[in-house]
């Protein structure tokens, strides 16, 4: 189900981190064309484009990283979710540091944030943005949603009696901010001020139940909430006021099956990306649940993943992957001029 990739790069960032601070990455570092998937002879649909990792540690250079003899001090603990702003900057939630990060790969800098005020973040989990230069990050320790300016400042924070709040998806059209409510089976729909709006789900394996749910993307362009519904092993598909609508997968260990499906995103044609961090890919379906292919495999090489979580699209289809094990974030892209 995957291919082994053995050539090995980074992208190092710089500098000391505050409470809001600033860092200076290096370029992302292009490999071959033939890093691609699916083989060769048939026409790419995805390329491996480079990593993104964090700065080393104390006792770790820079030289040391590049040439990597030194690969597993660097300060990305626990890379876990990803969204993109609308100025186009990467925002990685990290639980395992207790921190965000917020890449701007124009200007090769990186913003951190441990803070909400005086308020330390304990577990950010989820992301995602709501178009008018807001970043909202769920906090599952804390059952909060804290909302933070691009630039990392703090504007208010929304709790609304969450049990477990994880995976967050935001309708930018009509102000909605749909939260994962793990622990209590269910999806808060919230304004963007935090005001509670509905709720949907209830536990259970029927369609339109759900089990634990996790990670969430919106689809702006069909107005629909695609949810993980992690213990039930499968997507489901809502209308935006929670509406059910479809659903595909089902637990195994074969391409289209889910083992621990995690992050979802939506490219520019409307397919949806799922990372299993069981299987360690990241399977891509059409609307209907149809598996259109998949790309990485296990490893600790450029491409390869361990434990994929989130993932973030950006308008240049550029996938985004939180390789969580490997503590790096994979780029990948999608070639849109070649897709059927």
């Amino acid at each position: 189900m995957r291919e082994k990739i053995l050539s090995r790069a980074c992208l190092v960032l710089g500098c000391a981190i505050a409470t809001v601070s600033c860092s200076k990455p290096g370029p992302l570092i292009t490999h071959p064309a033939s890093i691609r998937w699916p083989k060769a002879p048939s026409p790419a649909r995805i390329r491996y484009v480079g990593q993104i990792r964090g700065e080393p540690a104390q006792r770790g250079g820079v030289a040391e990283v590049i040439a990597g003899e030194d690969e597993e001090h660097h300060d990305l603990a626990r890379p876990y979710a990803a969204t993109i702003t609308r100025s186009g900057l990467l925002v990685i939630t990290d639980p395992g540091d207790g921190q965000i990060n917020i890449f701007d790969l124009k200007k090769r800098e990186r913003r951190t944030i441990k803070r909400f005020k005086s308020e330390a973040l304990r577990t950010p989990v989820g992301a995602a943005t709501d178009g008018k230069g807001h970043i909202y990050v769920t906090d599952s320790t804390a059952a909060k949603v804290y909302v933070f300016t691009e630039g990392g400042e703090p504007v208010r924070i929304l709790n609304a009696s969450f049990g477990r709040p994880t995976g967050i998806a935001i309708d930018q059209h009509r102000g909605v901010v749909y939260v994962a409510d793990t622990t209590k089976h269910r999806i808060q729909a919230l304004s963007l001020e935090g005001k509670p709006l509905f709720t949907f789900g209830r536990r259970g394996a029927a369609p339109g139940q759900l089990n634990y749910p996790t990670h969430l993307a919106f689809d702006a362009k069909r107005g629909a909430l695609w949810v993980c519904d992690t213990l039930n092993f499968r997507v489901q598909r809502f209308a935006r006021r929670g509406e059910y609508i479809s659903m595909f997968g089902r637990l195994g260990d074969s391409s289209g099956t889910l083992a621990k499906p995690k992050g979802m995103a939506l490219d520019s044609t409307g397919n949806l990306y799922v990372a299993d961090a069981l299987f360690d890919t990241v399977q891509v379906f059409d609307e209907d649940g149809k598996l259109l292919l998949y790309f990485g495999q296990s490893g600790a090489g450029p491409g390869n993943l361990a434990m994929p979580t989130g993932i973030a699209i950006d308008a240049q289809n550029r996938i985004f992957v939180a390789n969580t094990l490997n503590r790096r974030i994979e780029v990948f892209e999608y070639l849109l001029e070649t897709a059927p």
